[in-house]
């Protein structure tokens, strides 16, 4: 009920007590008592409940009004029922301003006199703690975090390990929960004796040490998130209406880092291009040393560490600007001790003017109990023309979808298409059905060639795969009797990304087309049926 305040010994006109919101909850503000959530507020479509009284001397009949923000009309009005009932009114929806809101209710009496309850101060926030994710991918995209470092051994998490948070909407009093591979780390973003005044528009730092990571356990791909509530109860991954479109964005996408405080720590393995040569320099992988050889990995197996059983996995990855061109990995087993493993990565994944990185793992029964440090190489030099493809050494064959013919330099597969796909000599050519002989031309086409297109009654197209045995930075070739100009050539890096796409020139006669993309390790063409589309002498540089 309200209550009559008595501020001196004298009776004061009656003081009506504020309207009370039963879905608030008290916050820790200077300026107000109680807060709501987005959730909350839009939990019911016919608007936030408010109630107010029953207060001294109530009747029936009398008008309750509601006013929020000392607008010029309240926002919504009833009746009290009786003389103890509470009333009950609704705020609509969208009403609420971001920050704090006052809420006064007056009554109409049934004297004719108008009284003013006492106003309640209300903190709202419109968009909760990172605002609306505007991707649509898991994890909240605007919940930004890092982790330093990213491989963590003993001595690393004794030290600590520094994750940095930051996230729109940051406000003082957000709650953060830190899921470290399912052990939770809270943080308070609020006042402490180290930190009196905390900015919150500075990035959030947390350090986390070996009892958190010995909680949860060693793990290379050991991920770590979090998720934010404000004081209000609003959580992140909340839309403006109180709602969760996708439950992922309650956290942010997580951090992947390697855990190990139980493993090894061994020495970086050594790249070589050549056997034994011991004044090689470690960081750069030099093409003119290399030629057409495989890389060397040099691990020394030494006993005391090693164990006949054993096992070694080695990863090698090649990136050029930041992106991932290349990658191969083995497992070999440790049969002698010591020694040297026999490791290798093939030259088809040694990329120009890549910086390649390779680790190693020692296993035992399956358990990794040692990682590597990494050895990093700068790819130097280039051999020029390594070879070139002229199919004469191949003899002639007719391949059908799914099949394959094998050259010096590429494996040759016809994937689909409504016509066969060979490699035939000009006179060959000429024999098929609807052939039509043409004369050699020397360094263009000339002995044996690719058929690709076979011009006869056949309706679509033939797709037709080059994969290279190694990896190219250039790469040109000759093509004759694409005359529709319709013939779709594509050039892909050993990772299968897309490096160019393009239609090729009409041409009767020879056409030299060539292409300049780092890591060039499968071609593919797209031919009409119809046409006679013949290739010849390819030309490779590293």
């Amino acid at each position: 009920m309200n209550n009559i305040v008595i501020q001196s010994n004298d009776i004061q006109p009656f003081a009506l007590t504020p309207p009370f919101i039963p879905l608030m909850t008290g916050v820790i503000d200077d300026t107000a008592r109680y807060g709501l959530s987005i959730a909350n507020y839009y939990k019911d479509p016919t608007g936030l409940l408010v109630t107010f009284g029953p207060y001294l001397n109530q009747v029936k009949n009398e008008k309750i009004s509601l006013w929020l923000n000392g607008g010029r009309t309240p926002v919504t009005s009833e009746l009290t029922q009786g003389e103890t009932d509470t009333v009950e009114l609704r705020l609509p929806p969208q009403l609420l301003k971001d920050g704090h809101n006052q809420l006064k209710c007056t009554v109409d009496r049934s004297s004719g006199n108008e009284e003013t309850s006492q106003v309640l101060i209300l903190l709202f926030s419109t968009l909760a703690p990172g605002s609306n994710d505007p991707d649509s991918g898991p994890g909240h995209s605007l919940l930004s975090i890092d982790v330093q470092p990213t491989s963590i051994d003993a001595a690393q998490a004794a030290q600590g390990v520094v994750i940095t948070m930051d996230y729109p909407r940051k406000k003082l009093h957000d709650f953060i929960e830190v899921d470290c591979n399912s052990v939770i780390v809270e943080y308070d973003l609020k006042p402490t004796l180290q930190n009196p005044a905390p900015d919150p528009a500075a990035p959030i730092e947390l350090t986390i040490y070996t009892d958190i990571f010995k909680q949860a356990g060693d793990h290379p791909q050991f991920p770590i998130k979090y998720r934010v509530t404000d004081q209000l109860g609003n959580i992140s991954g909340t839309d403006e209406v109180g709602t969760t479109p996708n439950p992922l964005d309650r956290w942010s996408a997580p951090v992947l880092v390697d855990v190990h405080l139980n493993r090894k720590s061994l020495p970086m393995p050594v790249l070589r291009e050549r056997q034994g040569d011991d004044q090689d320099d470690p960081k750069t992988i030099d093409f003119g040393k290399l030629g057409g050889n495989p890389l060397q990995v040099l691990v020394h197996q030494v006993e005391g560490v090693w164990a006949v059983g054993d096992s070694i996995h080695f990863s090698y990855t090649a990136k050029l600007n930041g992106v991932v061109v290349a990658t191969h990995d083995e497992t070999r087993q440790v049969n002698q001790i010591p020694g040297y493993p026999d490791l290798n990565v093939p030259n088809s994944k040694i990329i120009a003017d890549s910086t390649v990185e390779v680790i190693y793992e020692q296993l035992r029964s399956g358990k990794v109990l040692g990682i590597s440090r990494a050895a990093v190489a700068q790819v130097v030099g280039n051999r020029g023309p390594l070879l070139s493809e002229n199919f004469d050494s191949v003899p002639s064959k007719i391949i059908y979808p799914g099949q394959s013919i094998d050259t010096p330099s590429m494996t040759v597969t016809l994937v689909s298409g409504p016509s066969p796909l060979g490699i035939l000599s000009a006179q060959e050519i000429d024999e098929l059905p609807s052939g039509s002989f043409h004369p050699a031309i020397p360094g263009k086409r000339e002995g044996q060639m690719l058929l690709v297109g076979w011009a006869s009654n056949f309706i679509g197209k033939n797709l037709a795969r080059l994969q290279l045995k190694s990896a190219y930075s250039k790469v040109g070739f000759w093509f004759s009797f694409g005359e529709a100009g319709i013939t779709t050539f594509s050039c892909y890096n050993a990772m299968g990304s897309q490096l160019l796409t393009t239609t090729l020139p009409a041409s009767v006669g020879p056409h030299y087309f060539e292409v300049t993309r780092p890591g060039i390790a499968r071609l593919e063409f797209h031919v009409e049926a119809f046409e006679w589309f013949v290739l010849d002498h390819f030309m490779f540089t590293l």
